[in-house]
């Protein structure tokens, strides 16, 4: 999907679930049950037919009056026998509309759903033509751009026939990974992965984006659960990745040096904000104590930067702290993070620990100023040159506490995608690449390259390269001995 026409022709399909502010129940009370002569009415026929008409709206004749959909009688014939005395019922009481006026026992091809009577009876659930833009909008930014699949090549070579799932995935399998802790099956997950697996399967690839903000590139294998590509091969081979460890952190460490200044010693930690920001107008670089600097760097380097602040929070708060403590889950809502990250799901307490400390720590560089007090007082006592900098990144006139985030993704994606990966295929011609976002997975046989590659592309930039997680896509390996 790569124009805007595909785009509007997509976008109620995949942004718009009107139909679920449809009560049907409140249609009946008011109009009283249809006969029909062919059939009982039945409340989830009703409800299909509704959704068909929201799914295929045409956005070029969308309108505040009408939403028209262009309908197919054999596809809704496989789902209701009768469809034609349902429509006629919606047409009756005035639901549904054709591009004229609807007449009972007349089935033009394009149906209007009667806005007017939604906005009255339905409190408004049609989007208007402003929403429906802003919509547009957004999709159209996350589209590939031309020049980047002409400028990262490399990116889609391994998008073949020869990408296949082990036959060893079975159903039983998939639905395992979708069984909460009360034996509660998601279906809908399950129906969707089962639609990635087959469309990979037949080579069908569909949804590749880059997003605007952190140009992260999405495809259909960094858009699949983690457990499942596991079972991904190519050419029949495995495939092993590469996965960055405290990626964002040690992101950190290079836009601290490209904007700032690295001195043996400086009193930072006594200036104000306001102060350092003048400072950075009228010298252009902020100053980092050069002793923080390589300490952030030794532990970030190593993969230790949340395991510092874990004994940082025992040795101050006591070991159950994190426990008690807690945060805001993706609905915004209040709960501990002992909840949000239930034990489980870890091989260990640690295991536990640690993510929480890297969820804290990540949202201390992605939220606003003095919202994580936590951590403030962390790299007060380690990092307060640091501090000042992350504080001073996210105070911008355009994107505000985001532009830290921004810069330091656009950094991950620069070094991932259009740096390492690209530089290894070039070297290596048979090689392929596929990327999740600080990861890069390719051929067993080529992984000692690209590893290689990546920690000589890193030294160019600082003294230390970082620590890499190796993990085979193969159920039976789950790690891999360190690679020399």
């Amino acid at each position: 999907m790569n124009t805007i026409e595909e785009v509007k022709k997509a976008i109620i399909k995949l942004n718009f679930k009107l139909p679920s502010n449809l009560n049907l129940n409140d249609l009946l009370n008011e109009f009283g049950t249809p006969k029909f002569k062919r059939g009982k009415f039945n409340l989830l026929s009703a409800k299909l037919i509704i959704e068909d008409l929201f799914k295929r709206c045409d956005t070029d004749q969308y309108s505040e009056s009408y939403g028209y959909s262009k309908l197919s009688s054999k596809r809704l014939e496989k789902k209701v026998y009768n469809y034609k005395e349902y429509l006629d019922w919606f047409g009756s009481v005035g639901i549904i509309l054709d591009k004229h006026n609807y007449r009972t026992g007349h089935y033009p091809n394009s149906f209007g759903l009667n806005a007017e009577y939604y906005k009255s009876k339905m409190h408004n659930v049609l989007a208007t033509k402003a929403e429906i833009r802003k919509k547009l909008k957004k999709l159209a930014e996350k589209q590939l751009p031309e020049d980047f699949i002409r400028n990262n090549f490399h990116l889609f070579k391994g998008f073949s026939n020869k990408l296949k799932f082990d036959s060893t995935l079975t159903i039983a399998t998939i639905e395992k990974q979708f069984v909460d802790s009360e034996g509660n099956l998601d279906v809908n997950m399950v129906q969707s992965t089962k639609r990635q697996i087959n469309s990979i399967n037949k080579s069908h690839f569909k949804y590749f984006s880059v997003d605007k903000f952190g140009e992260r590139f999405y495809s259909p294998i960094s858009n699949l659960k983690k457990i499942f590509r596991k079972y991904l091969r190519y050419n029949g081979g495995i495939l092993i990745e590469l996965d960055i460890k405290n990626s964002l952190p040690y992101f950190l460490n290079i836009l601290i040096k490209r904007n700032c200044e690295i001195v043996e010693d400086t009193n930072i930690k006594e200036e104000k904000l306001h102060s350092i920001m003048f400072n950075k107008l009228i010298d252009n670089r902020l100053k980092i104590n050069k002793s923080e600097f390589d300490h952030y760097l030794n532990l970030t380097s190593t993969g230790r930067i949340y395991e510092f602040f874990l004994e940082y929070l025992e040795r101050k708060n006591g070991e159950f702290y994190l426990d008690d403590l807690e945060g805001y889950n993706e609905d915004n809502e209040k709960v501990l993070y002992s909840e949000m990250y239930p034990l489980w799901k870890f091989e260990s307490k640690f295991e536990q620990k640690r993510a929480i400390c890297k969820k804290i720590l990540i949202k201390h560089l992605f939220w606003k100023n003095n919202e994580e007090e936590e951590v403030d007082a962390f790299y007060n006592e380690f990092f307060p040159s640091i501090l000042k900098f992350i504080e001073s990144r996210k105070i911008d006139k355009s994107l505000g506490y985001k532009q830290i985030s921004k810069e330091l993704q656009k950094l991950e994606s620069t070094y991932i995608l259009k740096i390492i990966s690209k530089e290894f295929c070039i070297e290596n011609p048979e090689a392929v690449v596929f990327t999740i976002h600080d990861c890069i997975a390719t051929q067993d046989i080529y992984y000692k390259n690209l590893r290689k590659k990546a920690e000589e592309v890193f030294l160019r930039e600082l003294s230390a390269h970082p620590s890499f997680h190796d993990i085979m896509w193969c159920v039976e390996c789950d790690s891999l001995p360190e690679v020399a």
